[in-house]
């Protein structure tokens, strides 16, 4: 099963929707999670995912938005979305994925790592997306790590008290994921439940005019997951 995240920047544009989704589809995923949407699901959306359930939480404004896409073959069932940054699924084996988009401020940010903590399995759970959140100096490349910072131990906390590791402390793949003007960052994360950690790859893949890359998980996580 391959999982792939991007914070799209917008895909409001049909232009750019479609310059996007046919870059994914080449990659073959079977879950795509998509942040910063800006717009909700439409005709075109529709007929370039057309393999896919597609989920949406998104409003018609210029920021947030989420897209949770499953191939129709695995098949999904919404649990939960809320406030344009999160949709939970679940799919057919059981395997609860989140994905998020989570808010810039600290105060926001900790409120809302503290309600999905809430939401996440200890088991046979993934969480996936663009944090705005790092996690350790080592994932920036300035000095601009605050780990006192409220929003910094709500995260750890979420991590720590569902259970979850980030794949890249599984598979030492450390290329950061955001590129900025005067900084580079790794805040978009792949976490996952001890039940998933066996027999994953992560990697990070650029897609060219994009500030953040995509992330890529695949994971074979038993039998009815390898199946899929």
């Amino acid at each position: 099963m391959k999982l792939i995240s991007l914070n799209a920047r917008g895909l409001n544009r049909p232009c750019k929707l479609r310059s996007v989704s046919l870059r994914l589809l080449k990659l073959k995923p079977d879950v795509i999670l998509l942040q910063e949407l800006h717009t909700p699901k439409n005709e075109l959306f529709t007929q370039l995912f057309e393999d896919y359930d597609i989920f949406v939480e998104s409003s018609c404004s210029n920021s947030a938005g989420v897209a949770t896409l499953v191939l129709k073959s695995i098949g999904a069932t919404l649990v939960y979305s809320s406030s344009n940054r999160v949709i939970i699924v679940k799919l057919k084996n059981d395997i609860l994925i989140t994905n998020i988009y989570a808010p810039n401020d600290p105060s926001e940010k900790a409120r809302f790592f503290k309600d999905l903590s809430n939401r996440t399995n200890s088991s046979s759970s993934i969480v996936m997306g663009d944090t705005n959140t790092v996690t350790c100096k080592n994932d920036i490349s300035t000095q601009n790590f605050h780990p006192d910072r409220c929003d910094t131990k709500a995260f750890n906390h979420l991590i720590s008290s569902c259970g979850l590791t980030d794949a890249t402390d599984i598979t030492n793949e450390k290329k950061f994921t955001f590129s900025g003007p005067n900084v580079t960052s790794r805040i978009d994360k792949a976490l996952l439940s001890a039940d998933l950690h066996s027999n994953i790859k992560f990697s990070v893949h650029s897609l060219s005019k994009q500030d953040h890359a995509a992330i890529i998980l695949e994971a074979r996580p038993g039998r009815a997951a390898g199946n899929a």
